[in-house]
């Protein structure tokens, strides 16, 4: 162990280091593999177990997890340690460079200078040699640091001086010298010690350590109960027996265990389910769907929390991709449900609700028909607390719907242009029947145009009654039937003819005497009324030839 606690003292070079750092890396994945493998052989039907060539008892092995447990932070501690040393001892060679370039400098002028004073005779050989010395040895040392060969260890000079640097290979036991230009920290005064981790013997009993106390204090866990309540818990929730979902319940069942709780509260207790209701509310309903028909979605789901892959845009694509794959996302995306209400709001959904749920709960309900489009209008109808709608590309795209278009037209056979949108959300969602609302139009029809009551009464609508009318005018002024609105002011005489209380259907020869006659009809600009107009010139022309 003393070798262990000085070897920060012993490194040279960068790759001293480096390599220290992947052998914690190592440590580390070799401990959570070991703990991970005799967990797994806890969560089996064994009496006895052989590890590294050593037969357990179960009661041996429980131990040896333990122990094991206990030595992972201390693990962990050094691989935190041999990172930061590796960071520490780069920084200190970064300044150490950046304190060396004017001292290289002012080496390289002194050696000028000594070069100088020598051809003129101002020193001797052994002084000119040092000034091109001090030059090389300076130079040597940027080259082992930028090399990684030598590891630079930097402090503070004295008032108004630089800092100087030393190399740990140039020196001997840590000393400080007496003026304090420069020190060289041992590994525990830079934080550097490592913990000692307990040990295993070679029988079954755990051994103490004896080169010091293990810091973290671990829970005596009982392999049995664990593993009866892993068993439970995997039935329970219905998730497939695998490493990872053993693990997650495994951590569950230790931390009830070390917060001093009992193994049925730690049944109740859910970590990675409150993840996702904390974390992802809006997807909370996938968890109380039906686990024993959709094993492969719990398993995705768990998995993803257990790795935390929804931390990083790359898990989080990753984890969207396995969901899609799942059983449960293929049975929504080639349900007849979900091409019917695609039809109706387009693929984009709804923006105030989760789109895949709501598939999800149309499948399980087993909407479909009529139903299925009342399900989907309600939803596109819905409206927050200020009164607007909360899915108004859904609501857009509805508008122009077929069962939209179709209600309208109901009230506009009646002509009523403008009905209400309340009175069509009714009948699309299904608080309204079509018959019921048909018969209300109608019935504001009666009130409008009462002297025809009693033809409204027998089934016709006020279009139908208005047809022979829109066809003389479509006629007549030589225009498309469907841009004749037989509801508006002029085109409304045909039907709503005379003095109030009087008001009655125009006869046909009335009609088209009125379409003839009144400029606002615009009857004149036709080539009807051309024909008729150069048709009567010639008649009068030929009367007048005759009597002349």
């Amino acid at each position: 162990m003393a070798e262990e606690l000085n070897k920060f003292e012993t490194f040279k070079t960068i790759a001293d280091y480096e390599s220290n750092l992947k052998s914690a890396e190592k440590a580390k994945k070799d401990l959570d593999a070991d703990i991970k493998t005799l967990n797994d052989a806890l969560d089996t039907d064994i009496t006895s177990f052989t590890f590294k060539g050593k037969k357990y008892t179960l009661s041996a092995l429980n131990d040896l997890v333990v122990t094991l447990e206990g030595n992972k932070e201390t693990v962990e501690d050094n691989l935190k340690q041999a990172a930061g040393g590796l960071k520490k001892v780069k920084e200190d060679n970064q300044n150490a460079l950046r304190q060396l370039k004017p001292r290289l400098d002012a080496a390289i002028k002194e050696r000028d200078l000594a070069v100088f004073q020598f051809k003129k005779g101002v020193i001797d050989e052994s002084s000119r040699a040092a000034a091109f010395t001090k030059v090389t040895n300076i130079e040597t040392d940027k080259k082992k640091i930028e090399e990684g060969n030598g590891l630079a260890f930097a402090a503070a000079g004295g008032p108004g001086a630089p800092a100087t640097y030393a190399f740990r290979s140039d020196i001997g036991a840590p000393t400080q010298t007496a003026t304090g230009d420069m020190q060289t920290l041992t590994r525990e005064q830079r934080g550097e010690v490592v913990k000692p981790m307990a040990t295993t013997g070679t029988d079954d009993e755990t051994v103490v350590p004896t080169t010091g106390p293990v810091t973290t204090v671990v829970p005596v866990v009982d392999a049995a109960k664990r593993k009866t309540f892993v068993a439970e818990q995997l039935a329970a929730r219905g998730l497939e027996n695998t490493p990872a979902n053993r693990e997650i319940l495994r951590k569950e069942y230790k931390t009830a265990v070390t917060e001093g709780k009992t193994t049925e509260t730690a049944a109740v207790s859910n970590a990675w389910e409150t993840i996702i209701r904390e974390q992802f509310p809006a997807k909370a309903w996938l968890l109380d769907l039906d686990r024993t028909k959709y094993p492969q979605l719990f398993k995705v789901l768990s998995t993803a929390i257990a790795e935390e892959s929804y931390k990083t845009p790359e898990g989080k694509a990753r984890f969207e991709a396995q969901l899609e794959g799942t059983e449960f996302y293929k049975e929504i995306s080639t349900s007849k449900q979900l091409k019917t209400i695609q039809s109706l709001v387009g693929t984009l959904g709804f923006q105030g609700s989760d789109f895949t749920k709501f598939v999800s709960d149309s499948i399980n309900m087993g909407y479909q028909g009529d139903i299925l489009k009342q399900k989907v209008y309600s939803e596109v109808f819905k409206k927050d607390d200020a009164g607007n709608y909360i899915n108004p590309t859904a609501l857009e795209r509805t508008k122009k719907s077929a069962d939209y278009i179709s209600t309208q037209n109901i009230a506009k056979a009646f002509f009523n242009r403008n009905p209400a949108d309340s009175d069509i959300e009714k009948v699309l969602t299904g608080t309204m029947l079509s018959a019921d609302y048909e018969r209300q139009q109608r019935e504001f029809a009666k009130s409008r145009y009462g002297h025809l009551s009693n033809l409204l009464d027998q089934g016709m609508t006020l279009e139908s009654i208005a047809s022979a009318y829109q066809t003389t005018a479509s006629r007549l002024l030589e225009r498309n039937i469907n841009d004749i609105d037989m509801s508006t002011g002029a085109f409304e005489q045909a039907v709503s003819f005379g003095e109030e209380g009087k008001k009655r259907l125009m006869t046909n020869s009335e009609w088209e005497k009125q379409l003839r006659s009144d400029p606002q009809y615009g009857w004149e600009k036709t080539n009807n009324a051309k024909d008729e107009a150069r048709s009567l010139s010639a008649n009068i022309a030929q009367a007048f030839g005759r009597i002349l």
